[in-house]
């Protein structure tokens, strides 16, 4: 089978989204398949997944994807066209996809990372749900709204209305980098507490509110903040260092790491807190049980729904 993906991706920021459609097209392509990525820019972690067997296999065509004219879908034969979604508001994007995939009589896959409703129904900070109407454009012409859980159908279903009465609605978890973290070994357990989440648009995710979790029983340990998107104002890294010092806490920022230095630090840890209040998927936790480390996290349906009763819940 012949597969496109169509997304835009960045050289210098990591996302989950991204992360997700990049290791679907690393599966397709073990699996045999013809792979294409049609994007702006090789992801920023392409190279985390050098070790893969068909990782050379996979053709990046590269084309300003975000940019209103001036470009266009290379032209080749095509089966599926996948795509990978972007909060900007560009119709241009999603209906060149559509009049591909008409053109080539592919079948049109929409990847779903969330819905504004579900967001918006967790999430401390509200988004406009104009910023989906791109989504939506596409799944008018999809065959496929492919969500990463159960729980993200579930939302998916009430929001994507005007699809074809013929449009499946499924579900495509995310897998973990296990060839990088398997290769990571040697490390001994430090005490040593791991926080991921973002500093640009992440109120939902929890980092900003690190100094709130800051305790007497953290007592001698280091908390090892670990951001892919956005760095800590000088601000924030003040007042949380000043709250640490009276703990006895240690403090450590680390950005945009590897999949190999994020793995090498997990397997260090002693805890992960992952405080999130919106996930639509929630990699982090499963890739701390995978390294055998306790995680604490809030007790959100999507998260129960792929680690169960893996990880320790709080209200």
């Amino acid at each position: 089978m012949k597969l496109t993906f169509l997304g835009q991706n960045s050289p210098d920021t990591f996302s989950g989204g991204r992360y997700h459609a990049w290791m679907m097209a690393e599966a397709a392509a073990f699996m045999g398949h013809e792979v294409r990525f049609v994007t702006d820019y090789k992801p920023y972690f392409y190279d985390d997944f050098a070790a893969y067997p068909a990782h050379r296999n996979i053709q990046i065509d590269r084309v300003p994807v975000l940019k209103q004219g001036g470009w266009d879908i290379p032209d080749h034969d095509c089966d599926v066209m996948v795509v990978v979604p972007h909060g900007a508001w560009t119709p241009y994007f999603y209906l060149r996809a559509r009049l591909f995939a008409a053109r080539h009589r592919a079948r049109l896959v929409m990847i779903s990372f969330e819905t504004p409703n579900w967001f918006n129904s967790l999430a401390p900070a509200p988004q406009d749900p104009s910023a989906w109407n791109g989504w939506k454009l596409c799944s008018k012409g999809a065959s496929m709204v492919l969500s990463s859980t159960r729980e993200g159908t579930k939302y998916a279903k009430d929001f994507y209305t005007t699809c074809r009465k013929h449009t499946l609605f499924m579900e495509c978890p995310p897998g973990i980098n296990s060839i990088v973290a398997d290769s990571v070994m040697g490390e001994t357990r430090q005490k040593r507490i791991i926080f991921l989440g973002r500093f640009q648009k992440g109120e939902h995710k929890g980092i900003l509110g690190a100094a709130d979790f800051l305790c007497e029983a953290m007592r001698g340990y280091t908390l090892v903040l670990i951001s892919g998107i956005g760095e800590a104002s000088p601000e924030f890294v003040r007042d949380l260092e000043a709250r640490a010092a009276r703990y006895g806490v240690k403090v450590e920022f680390l950005y945009k790491v590897s999949d190999e230095e994020k793995f090498r630090e997990l397997k260090k840890a002693t805890l992960m807190l992952f405080p999130s209040r919106f996930e639509g998927f929630g990699l982090p936790p499963v890739e701390a049980q995978y390294c055998g480390v306790p995680c604490i996290a809030y007790d959100l349906p999507v998260l129960r729904e792929i680690s169960g009763d893996g990880l320790e819940y709080v209200p």
